[in-house]
Parts: structure tokens; sequence; C-alpha cells
């Protein structure tokens, strides 16, 4: 037998005592009925009496609501003993005024349905963790605290809302912070150094070709018209100049020297690259050029001794700058936006550097400035210059300036005639078109070259002293000779400094900081969550059900 054990339990007791009701009436008409007497009229005292007792089990019954929901409607037939030939009233249900649902559970009951909403929300309120609501649905606590439960609960569950608010708009600003670290690493990678002379032209060959030294100086620039295009100076490069009139780099280094402190890796001039670059000489080792003159890493052992001769004696009398400008940057960047170290002719400078690692957020953090900066570590970066094997800013901007400078003038620089496949700029045509060029390409093109999200800076930190050394210097055996450079380079140590911004909310950090705001104002957690969901779910359940309940019952 299937069904709840409870409703067929109620079934059986209502059966029994409706049929002990039903017998003792019938027992009480019949068993105990006497012949009318003449002068009574029996018919109508047996229908009063009958009456009397339908109106007592109606009331019986409206006192067991488990036994039935509605009163119970009687009919009276009149029949005939054949044995005593006497009519009696038996007493039955009415089989058409009966109600065809007469088993009434706590499922059809409505003011006891147990699963029913009421019933799933307020068993949620008194085994749920979230505070106060357990005593806003409790009828044994007094109104008013329930309403200042109640009031507290909502305010909250208001300052919860806010602050999830707040959180939501300072995550869409994307905040990051700042994390400096410091580590040891075997080796360090060496630097890119680059050595510029102030005076780069020999102005004893200009004087003995007879050529206007105020050339050279800049001073016939001033006074030059696109009438002198056919002037011999202007129909020259940079690069036929300066192999002409420039110093040669044996001439300037002298002598260099990279040693582990024990054995010497290389020594001589030839471990230098000239570059013609514009308007002046550099003088460069271990350029991403020179394949074969480069060196990756070293270790603090490292020391580097470079010897400069300024070449005094071949100087203009106006020249107005003496010494040399050292670059140290990242091996395959360039320095044309870089700030020298200035190093003072006649003294012994000793340089110590050491390696800065930046690592920037790309947008839609503005880690770097407003524009964003690349992320080169994205596997769908790829590198967009064609001269120079590491993006930067830089290296973007120098590059595009020459390709502008390819379609406006329709020559480049000596770097770059090889890339854009145009002949080199005559002096003429540096003066006329290329500068201007230059510097409208650097605004031109800044929207288009963001910084580097990871990038590499050299820091260096010099100090200096008097050369005296007859055997460096045999031309002079004084103080401070200023025809003299003597540079010692060396990594400071083994240490890589790292600056690097992360993100200051995480979606770890979201789904703490959420949790916590959760426990403080309602005392909630995902759990309670998760109730919650549940609940909703078994509502929207029971309403589903009734519904087709209902629908089936109209059909």
């Amino acid at each position: 037998m299937t069904g709840n054990p409870r409703n067929r339990r109620s079934n059986i007791c209502r059966s029994d005592i409706r049929t002990q009701l039903w017998a003792a009436q019938f027992n009480v008409v019949i068993g105990n009925h006497k012949r009318p007497e003449p002068e009574r009229d029996m018919n109508s005292i047996q229908q009063r009496d009958l009456s009397d007792r339908a109106a007592i089990f109606n009331n019986f019954l409206k006192d067991y609501p488990t036994i039935s929901s509605e009163p119970y409607p009687f009919e009276f037939n009149s029949t005939t003993d054949a044995d005593t030939d006497t009519t009696a009233q038996r007493i039955r249900p009415a089989v058409n005024d009966r109600p065809q649902n007469v088993t009434s559970t706590k499922e059809n009951d409505p003011r006891r349905d147990e699963n029913g909403i009421v019933s799933i929300w307020k068993n949620f309120a008194s085994s749920t963790t979230l505070h106060g609501l357990v005593y806003i649905q409790q009828k044994d606590v007094h109104v008013f605290g329930r309403i200042a439960w109640c009031v507290l609960l909502l305010g909250m569950l208001g300052s919860f809302c806010f602050v999830l608010v707040e959180l939501f708009l300072y995550y869409r600003e994307y905040p990051f912070t700042s994390l400096w670290s410091i580590r040891r690493e075997p080796t360090i990678d060496m630097p890119t150094i680059t050595i510029c002379p102030f005076n780069f032209y020999n102005f004893t060959k200009i004087k003995e070709s007879g050529v206007s030294e105020s050339f050279f100086l800049g001073g016939a620039w001033a006074n030059v018209s696109p009438d002198d295009q056919d002037t011999p100076l202007f129909n020259d490069t940079f690069s036929d100049l300066q192999d002409e009139y420039g110093f040669s780099t044996d001439s300037v280094i002298t002598d260099s020297s990279l040693t582990d402190g024990r054995f010497t890796q290389l020594q001589g001039s030839d471990m230098w690259t000239k570059r013609n670059l514009k308007n002046r000489i550099c003088f460069t080792f271990n350029d991403f050029r020179d394949e074969f003159k480069s060196i990756k890493k070293i270790t603090p052992d490292f020391v580097f001794r470079i010897h400069i001769n300024l070449q005094r004696q071949h100087l203009s009398e106006k020249a107005f700058n003496q010494g040399v400008a050292l670059y140290l940057h990242k091996k395959g960047t360039t320095m044309a936006n870089m700030a020298p170290l200035l190093i003072t002719p006649g003294l012994s400078t000793y340089i110590l550097f050491s390696q800065i690692d930046y690592r920037f957020l790309p947008l839609p953090y503005e880690s770097f400035s407003k524009s964003g900066c690349i992320d080169m570590d994205d596997d769908g970066f790829v590198n967009p210059l064609l001269r120079f094997p590491i993006y930067n800013r830089d290296n973007c901007l120098l590059e595009n300036s020459e390709k502008l400078s390819a379609e406006r003038c329709g020559c480049v620089g000596f770097d770059f005639v090889g890339i854009f496949n145009v002949k080199e700029c005559t002096t003429y045509e540096w003066l006329f078109c290329f500068v201007f060029v230059i510097n409208s390409a650097f605004w031109e093109y800044d929207h288009i070259c963001p910084d580097a999200c990871n990038d590499t800076q050299i820091d260096a930190t010099s100090t200096s002293s008097i050369i005296y050394d007859p055997n460096f210097s045999p031309e002079s055996k004084s103080y401070g000779d200023p025809n003299y450079v003597h540079l010692v380079l060396q990594a400071k140590s083994s240490n890589i400094e790292t600056i690097k911004h992360v993100p200051e909310l995480t979606p770890l950090k979201m789904v703490a900081t959420i949790g916590g705001y959760l426990g403080i104002f309602l005392g909630a957690s995902l759990l309670t969550a998760a109730e919650f969901a549940q609940v909703v779910m078994a509502s929207i359940k029971y309403v589903i059900v009734k519904r087709g309940g209902a629908r089936g019952k109209e059909k």
C-alpha cells in the first residue's frame, strides 16, 4: 500500500467514527422503536429526534477538521419492516450531497500547509546565519522588537549595497600598486657603451683643405639659402664629411681593455665601431649590429678601462666645449633621447652601473601613462620595427621619423639607407628638409609609439680624480692633462633592481573583500548565498507544481 501512513490512519479513524455514529443512531431509532400511540403523531416526533441527532453529528465533525472540513448532510428514507409491519425512518448519508474529497490532509489544507512558500521561507529564516532574520519571523518576539530588527537588517543591507557599488566603481578605475624588489643574479646584462666627443672634426685637416671653418662650426648654416644648393660642401653627406675631416677610431680610443680580474677578455681599439649619427661622430662598444664584438653577460668582477685622446691640438680655436658624452643603454636600443654622463677632460672617472627592470601594466591600466604601453610578453606581440631587434619608444620614434624623411625628403640617415632603400641625405637636404621632418615626426608619431611595458634602464654613478700617469699621457707630466680622459666602468653588484606594477584588485581580492563586507554587515557567507538560491528554487518549483495541479482540476 502506498501513500502517506498518516493519511491512511486518519482515513481509517474517520470511517470507524462515522460507522459507530451511524450504527448508534440506527439502533436508537430502530431498536428502541415503539409503535406509535393513536393519540400521538409519531412521525413528527421521530423526524424531530433525527434532526437533533444530525445536528449533534455535524457539530462533532466541526470539532474534528481532520475528519471533514464541511458539515456532513443526512437524508431520511421511509422503509417498511416486513416482520413488524412498521414504518421506520432509516438514517443514512446523502450520497449526492456527500463531498467528493472527504479526506483532508495538511497538503490540501492552506491553513496548515507546511510545504507552502511561507513555510519554506520560515524554515530558511530560522536556520540561516543571516543576522536578525530569525527574530523577525518569531511570534514570541514583541512587535516593536520585530520592527526594530527589520529596520536594522534593511539598514545593514543598504550599507552592504553601498560599499559594493563603491568597490565596483573603484575596480573600474583599474587601480594598481608598485612593488620594489631586488634579486641577486650570478651575471647581469652587459650594456652598450657609446662615447661621443664634443669636438669630432679635425680642424687641422679643414684648414689644410682650404674649406671654411665656420661651415663645420655651424656659422655658415645660419646664412645659407636654397640658392646655395650647388655649394660643394652642401652636396656631400655627413658620412663623407666625417670620413674626410673627422677623427678615426684608433686616434680617439687609444686603448681599452675588458678584464675579469684575472684575464683580459678583449683589448684594443678594434673593439669599437665608429657611428656617423647625423651631425656628430660617436664610438660604440657592444652594439647589437656587431655580433662578433658583443658581450651578453658579465659578472661584477669585470672591469672595463678606456683611454680617450681628445685631440686638443686639432680642435678649433672657437670650440667652446670639451670632453665626452657617455651613454649607457640596453643592448638593442638607441640613445637618441637619453641624458648622457658628461666626462670632464683631465680626470680619471670611475663609473659604477647597475641594472633596473621596469614592469608596467598594459591598458586598461594607466600604469605608464594614459596612452598605455605595449606588453612585449604577450603571445600575440610582434615587433613592428625593422631596424631594431627590441621595441621601445625611442626606437619606434627614430625609425618612423626616418621613414617619414624617406617619404618626404627622399633620403634618410646613414644607418637607415639599407632599410628604406633610399640614399643618404646630403648636408643641404639635411638642413632644409630632414631636420624639419624629424622634429615634426616626434609629434606626429607620438600616439603610435607608446612605451614598452617591459623596459631596462642602466643607472650609473661616477666619481673622478686628477690624472697623473706619465705612461698614460707622455706628452704632459702635469696634473690634470686636459687632452685625456680615463674611464673605468664596473658593475656595482650582481643585484638587479625591479620596479613592478601589479593590479590592486585581483579577482581573488574582490571575492575576499565582498566576503568580508558580507560578514561585517549581514553575517552571511557564500554558503548563505547557496542556501538562499536553494530556497528561491524551491519556491519557484512550488508555484509551478501548484499551478499545474489547479489547471488539472479545472480540466
